[in-house]
């Protein structure tokens, strides 16, 4: 996919240019406003924080993992010393999708449509990681997103009484100045954008005008327009990064990816429908395709179990995230309930 390939690119680049750009404010234009005290502390905290983001974030741009049939854990492991993860038909998972060729698929596997490729415990493909967010890759991913919030609030904090004060101050600018209202507000081209297009475009201008105007001194504390443009690019990136941490951080915390929760919901979506129309057989193929259910093989039987058996306490899952644990261990208690009530 040329098209996804080249936006992954793109939003890298435009991440690491907005990451230099940060970095050249705060060390030298921020920091030597600073009192000595203030100033250490401002620049070590800063430091610290910088560089566990940009190592975090590279090890997941750089970070190509393979094929997971490729990866050190065996793809047709036993599970609690007793589970072999398998199809309907007790057969092993293959994968015949792009160029994997039929190869064996690891339990909790997913195909990659951009990478084309398998990637075990597979959450989605981030745009702006140009990666796949899979296991080798899912820790370093959920701390980058942690981290971006807390480095541009760090960043910013000297500053963030002039940014509110100067953003009241500009908006009050772009509503009156008569340069502003002749070039663009009070003129056609105002429509086109739309309301929220409009007033972007109007704070841009009204920022251009306060910073060239002849009473400022064009300082980083007057914030000017291409301080503004990236304290807001910071604080978009940081609000994207924190949605993502906090919708990934749920499903690692029941130990379902992104695809896993989208495919429950409709799937219980679909049910609902199916109970209205159960006559329809497309419907019926549908439901069977997202069920969310495993097959586990122990000797010549085939179980129907839910894929709540991966789930192992909130605890432990992060342990199998961050630590590698529990890799190969299925919550007992689970799947004995569901396998009582199946003989019963």
């Amino acid at each position: 996919m040329p098209s996804a390939w080249l936006l992954g690119k793109c939003s890298v680049c435009l991440l690491t240019l907005l990451a230099v750009k940060g970095y050249r404010i705060c060390m030298l234009e921020i920091l030597p406003t600073l009192q000595n005290l203030k100033r250490c502390v401002y620049g070590g905290a800063f430091h610290l924080l910088y560089a566990a983001l940009l190592w975090h974030y590279y090890a997941t741009v750089l970070k190509r993992a393979g094929h997971s049939s490729d990866t050190p854990t065996p793809t047709c492991a036993v599970y609690n010393s007793r589970y072999t993860p398998c199809l309907a038909d007790g057969q092993a998972r293959r994968c015949h999708r792009d160029a994997c060729g039929g190869r064996v698929k690891a339990p909790r596997t997913r195909h990659c449509s951009v990478c084309r490729r398998d990637r075990a415990q597979f959450d989605h493909h981030c745009v702006w990681f140009d990666a796949c967010i899979a296991r080798d890759t899912l820790p370093s991913f959920l701390i980058t997103c942690a981290l971006m919030p807390v480095v541009s609030v760090v960043g910013a904090a000297p500053i963030l009484p002039s940014l509110l004060t100067n953003f009241r101050q500009v908006r009050e600018l772009s509503r009156h100045d008569a340069w502003v209202r002749s070039v663009f507000w009070d003129t056609p081209a105002a429509y086109f954008p739309g309301p929220v297009g409009a007033r972007a475009i109007r704070y841009a201008l009204g920022y251009w005008r306060f910073s060239t105007a002849a009473h400022t001194a064009h300082t980083v504390r007057d914030i000017r327009l291409d301080v503004a443009l990236t304290a807001l690019a910071a604080t978009v990136v940081s609000g994207v990064a924190a949605a993502l941490f906090c919708t990934v951080m749920r499903g690692v915390l029941v130990s379902h990816s992104s695809v896993d929760i989208e495919r429950r919901r409709s799937f219980e979506r679909l049910t609902q429908q199916a109970h209205k129309n159960p006559s329809d057989p497309h419907l019926q193929n549908t439901l069977k395709y997202l069920e969310p259910v495993e097959y586990l093989r122990v000797g010549q039987q085939v179980l129907k179990v839910d894929d709540r058996i991966w789930h192992l306490g909130w605890y432990r899952n992060l342990e199998r995230l961050f630590f590698g644990e529990h890799q190969n261990t299925l919550n007992e208690q689970v799947l004995l309930e569901q396998i009582g009530k199946k003989e019963e």
